[in-house]
């Protein structure tokens, strides 16, 4: 295979790099979730030239598709950093299966990415410093709303403790 490949299939050696490079959100399985739970496709996207791609989760809005570079936290798989000529080469692909706009959420890399290519700032949300968060720090609604969620039913447990 030379050049660009699209796919809803992912690459051979697909689950391998993504176990190796703790890339949960670009993983089969993950994917697999996301369209058993929504209604959403997703395309896998393989850089020969690069030894890069990601998988693209595709959201439809009305008459369009929104993509989603690795849904929802970013990043690529290869271990190289998504570059402007990159993006470019995708870009040309124009495969049916691409979406006709995509979302790069920023924070899985170490370092700013400067796209040369018409974008819309949007603001990520995060808690920078978590071990020191505390309820006081958000605002009056939301703390309301923290606290009535507190008082509700629902349980959370740690995924990694076994089932009493």
């Amino acid at each position: 295979m030379n050049g660009i490949a699209v796919s809803k299939q992912a690459p051979a050696d697909w689950a391998a790099m993504c176990a190796a490079e703790n890339l949960l959100f670009h993983s089969i399985g993950w994917n697999q979730l996301l369209e058993a739970s929504f209604d959403v496709q997703t395309q896998y996207i393989w850089d020969e030239a690069t030894g890069c791609g990601g998988a693209v989760t595709a959201f439809s809005a009305g008459p369009f598709q929104l993509g989603y570079l690795g849904f929802p936290y970013g990043g690529v798989v290869g271990g190289v950093r998504l570059s402007d000529a990159m993006l470019r080469s995708w870009q040309a692909q124009r495969s049916a299966l691409l979406p006709m706009a995509m979302r790069i959420p920023v924070s899985a890399f170490a370092e700013p990415v400067d796209l040369q290519v018409p974008y819309v700032r949007t603001a990520e949300t995060a808690i920078v410093d978590l071990p020191s968060w505390t309820i006081d720090m958000t605002s009056g609604n939301h703390r309301r709303d923290i606290k009535k969620s507190m008082r509700s039913d629902l349980e959370i447990g740690d995924a990694n403790q076994a089932a009493d």
